[in-house]
């Protein structure tokens, strides 16, 4: 089922990210074209609306991949709820955002009422920046389950930088695979088709200059539970990608090449993997099985389910445990603790220095964990023996530095 929910994602953001980007240059070209019928700009609009515009039958489709989405999220993560009203609430904006475009490139394609035009354009345009704002925004939601409980009894949009990031990077994909199609045309005979292409190349690169900044942005502000080593490898790899794909295209800003127009575009497409990729990572890393227990148990009345213990070692002798607390700790606890920072239990370095000196009183609460401080949620029972309670507090408090 995950393998649909990112499927699912990959194809609808594929869409939705031409749609957007292609939507904006076209509304754009149709402000600074003037009056004028037959000018450039205007022929530019045309041909985006025309391209990038879904038919009725494919913006049912559209809407319906997104609710696919939605579907397979719940199925593949147990913990994650969505409501009613949100996901009800984003696929009628959806809706309501492709039928204006509809109306706003019929308007265009009967010459009359131009200033109308615009307003349903700009007016939908508004609608779609909204809609993959707010997903954007729920997407960083679901790599903070310990705010889970919280919201969950007063539903708010949650509004982080991190959640801005990823809305700003959904942006500059969106300009990156419309201006690398933009190019992937430019091969064709006319005046208008070389235009496109030297303006989709020039578009193109400069979001490929801001993608770099909108990702360092995203993982500054980025949970710490979702920090994993794969996620920021993912994220160099978008750097060279993003690096490779300006190269191929700066030549295009000057004069359209007839060859070797895919390339652009296909490396565009293995941006919008990555960002998929990333933020899959980033949920895997946020929602383990001991982070939904510890939610679920300090709200036993929520819809939280409770996972399944975290089944302890296979039994072996005490030397052979004792000195392995580093990687019991990074296998069982690492998920809801660190020495510095955050996560869904409060920093060990400010935990640890209250147990210098009572090893036995650190053992005995990590063996009976009770709810210490109401900032936090209860912690679990871990699920370790005798012997890997002992090897844990030996790292921990051999970790305490006065």
């Amino acid at each position: 089922m995950k393998f649909l929910y990112f499927f699912t994602l990959f194809v609808h953001l594929g869409f939705a990210a031409i749609l957007y980007g292609g939507s904006c240059l076209a509304v754009f070209f149709d402000l600074i074209s003037g009056r004028e019928q037959e000018s450039l700009h205007r022929k530019l609009s045309a041909d985006l609306l025309a391209r990038v515009i879904l038919t009725p039958g494919s913006s049912l489709l559209f809407v319906f991949t997104l609710a696919l989405v939605f579907f397979s999220l719940e199925k593949s993560y147990a913990s994650v709820r969505l409501p009613a009203f949100f996901a009800g609430g984003v696929l009628l904006l959806l809706a309501l955002a492709l039928l204006l475009l509809h109306l706003y490139r019929g308007l265009r394609e009967k010459g009359s009422g131009r200033g109308v035009a615009l307003v349903v354009g700009l007016a939908a345009l508004s609608l779609l920046s909204g809609v993959y704002f707010i997903l954007a925004c729920g997407s960083t939601f679901f790599l903070m389950p310990e705010r889970w409980p919280v919201l969950a009894a007063t539903p708010t949009l949650v509004l982080s930088w991190s959640g801005v990031a990823r809305f700003l990077q959904f942006v500059s994909l969106a300009f990156i695979l419309t201006g690398g199609g933009m190019v992937l045309f430019s091969g064709r005979d006319g005046e208008d088709k070389r235009l496109a292409g030297r303006i989709g190349a020039a578009v193109a690169l400069a979001f490929l200059l801001a993608l770099p900044l909108c990702l360092l942005l995203e993982l500054v502000n980025l949970p710490l539970l979702a920090h994993s080593a794969p996620l920021f490898g993912v994220a160099a790899m978008t750097v060279i990608t993003a690096a490779t794909t300006a190269l191929l295209l700066l030549p295009f800003c000057f004069e359209p090449v007839r060859r070797n127009v895919k390339p652009p575009f296909v490396l565009a497409l293995g941006l919008l993997f990555l960002f998929v990729l990333g933020d899959h990572l980033g949920r895997e890393s946020a929602l383990t099985p001991l982070v939904i227990q510890a939610l679920a148990a300090e709200n036993r009345d929520s819809p939280l389910p409770r996972a399944e213990s975290i089944p302890a070692a296979p039994p072996s002798s005490q030397e052979a445990i004792a000195g392995r607390g580093e990687e019991i700790f990074n296998r069982v606890c690492s998920g809801c603790h660190a020495f510095e920072g955050r996560r869904v239990g409060p920093p060990l370095s400010e935990v640890i220095p209250g147990y210098r000196g009572r090893r036995g009183a650190l053992a005995n609460f990590i063996a009976n964990p009770v709810k210490m401080n109401p900032d936090y949620p209860a912690m679990p029972d871990p699920g370790l023996s005798e012997a890997e309670i002992s090897a844990v507090v030996d790292f921990l408090l051999g970790n305490d530095t006065p």
